[in-house]
């Protein structure tokens, strides 16, 4: 069995979920034209985020993360009620089938879906669009690390958010 990535970030995740769903995507996508299928799968838009997450002492120096992880997917040129259930609903559920109990490579807690829900704000509506927001959750820990390796992560961070002369 191959090594686990441990997490730093919650990003770790974020990009993980996110680069296994764009190479998923691509292959359903091309499916879809090879079937002649409606063009609603030609460029799903996908947005990962982890915005809130729950944590809980599990020993000195060691916490667990519960992150809630929004997958958001937004659908293009869905002209009607018929796209959404004959197109859009298929395509939310192998999303969520394609990640229910991955890992994807990562020391995390298998993914788990909670949940899906439709969106889609007046503004998306009339550029011909349908916004899905799926939750998922899993875990992760996160040991409480010596202060240089505190320090790296806090320079990191604010180097990429601070301009020069800030």
């Amino acid at each position: 069995m191959s090594e686990l990535t441990s997490i730093t970030s919650p990003t770790d995740i974020e990009r993980a979920i996110e680069t296994y769903l764009v190479s998923r995507i691509e292959a359903i996508r091309k499916t879809a034209i090879q079937r002649n299928m409606r063009y609603i799968f030609n460029n799903p838009a996908i947005t990962v985020a982890i915005l809130k997450a729950k944590s809980r002492e599990v020993g000195r120096r060691s916490f667990r993360f519960d992150p809630i992880i929004d997958v958001m997917v937004t659908f293009y040129n869905a002209k009607s009620e018929e796209d959404r259930r004959e197109a859009i609903n298929p395509l939310v559920i192998a999303i969520i089938r394609a990640l229910t109990r991955k890992k994807l490579g990562l020391d995390i807690d298998e993914l788990k879906p909670t949940g899906f829900r439709e969106v889609t704000e007046e503004e998306d509506y009339k550029e011909n669009k349908i916004v899905y927001l799926l939750e998922f959750t899993t875990h992760f820990f996160l040991q409480g690390d010596e202060d240089e390796i505190v320090d790296d992560l806090l320079t990191v961070g604010l180097s990429y958010l601070l301009k020069p002369g800030d």
